[in-house]
This record gives structure tokens, sequence and C-alpha cells, in this order.
């Protein structure tokens, strides 16, 4: 499978990755890796300045060519798959361990949330990356615009604007280039 990701950061970081390596996020919502917008540049292009980071003029965009073999590949774009049954009973088994070692009640008024993991949906993801080989996971995902991203607690939304890419393994990017 090939596929053309778009990974938006600073202009002075597009620099160093183009010259060098990607810096994996160490966590995430699809877990530990590097991410991308599949085949969407202009996302790429809005990504680093949601919360006022940094201004358009600022922003680099760095396109790959990525390409890996389809049964690397958890595709999560489909909730009826295999991989996401499998997403769902381990992210359940979870919940269930953090409920118990941390004697949370579904009654509690305060949780502790320095307790409760926080980016549960990407430890489920680097699991199953892990007990199943995977090295990119693909998933519908939504980044929110600037108003919604003001006023989240009243504006919310599940429909996605786009897929991300997040690739576990930099030897899959078979071309890097700097685009903006």
């Amino acid at each position: 499978m090939k596929l053309i990701g778009y990974h938006g950061t600073s202009s002075n970081v597009a620099e160093t990755i183009k010259k060098h390596n990607f810096k994996h996020s160490i966590h995430g919502w699809l877990g530990k890796g590097i991410y991308f917008f599949n085949e969407d540049l202009e996302m790429a292009k809005y990504f680093p300045t949601r919360g006022n980071k940094m201004t358009p003029e600022n922003v680099g965009v760095i396109e790959c060519e990525i390409e890996i073999s389809d049964d690397l590949v958890l595709d999560a774009t489909n909730p009826l798959s295999e991989d996401m049954k499998l997403f769902h009973v381990i992210r359940t088994e979870l919940i269930h361990n953090e409920i118990s070692k941390n004697r949370i009640n579904a009654k509690s008024k305060s949780i502790n949330k320095e307790k409760v993991k926080s980016d549960l949906d990407g430890i489920v993801y680097d699991i199953l990356c892990k007990k199943e080989g995977f090295c990119l996971v693909k998933a519908n995902t939504y980044t929110y615009s600037e108003i919604e991203r003001q006023y989240e607690k009243i504006f919310f939304t599940r429909v996605p604007n786009s897929t991300e890419l997040c690739l576990k393994d930099e030897a899959y990017i078979i071309n890097k280039n700097r685009v903006v």
C-alpha cells in the first residue's frame, strides 16, 4: 500500500526533518509515532496554527510517501473490522483495570485525574500494534476549528474531517519533501 502523508509543523522544524529524521510523538490518540494527515495538505497547514501556536507564515509541511504492506496497517476507519473489535476488548479491559486499581466508582464526584490514564485510546493502539505487529494506524479524526476550541464545552462533534496516520517506524517512508 502506498500512502501520501502531510506533517504540519513550524518552518524551522520542517527544515530539520527534511535534513534528518522525525521526532516521534510520545503520546497521542493514535499512540506513539509520527503523525500525518492522509492526502490532506490543507489540514497539515492548519494544524500547527490552532490555539494561536504560530502564524500561517511560520508553518512548514513535509510530504511523505509511505510504502507499507497492508497486513502492517491497523485500519481503524472500519469500526466493524476484527482489529477494531479487538481494540474494544483491550480498551474495556484497561478501563476495568483502572477502575479497580484506582478505586473509581461511577458515583464519584471528584476523580484524581493524575491517577487515571488520559490517553486511553493511544495506549490501546500501542498495545494492539505491539501485540499484532502493526506499524501504522489509520483513523478518521476531527481537528477542531479555532471557534470550536474556544467553545468546546458547548459545541462538540464526532463527525471526522480528516484521516490521520500514525506511523510507528520511519523505515516505511520512501520519500520526503518539504512542500510548504
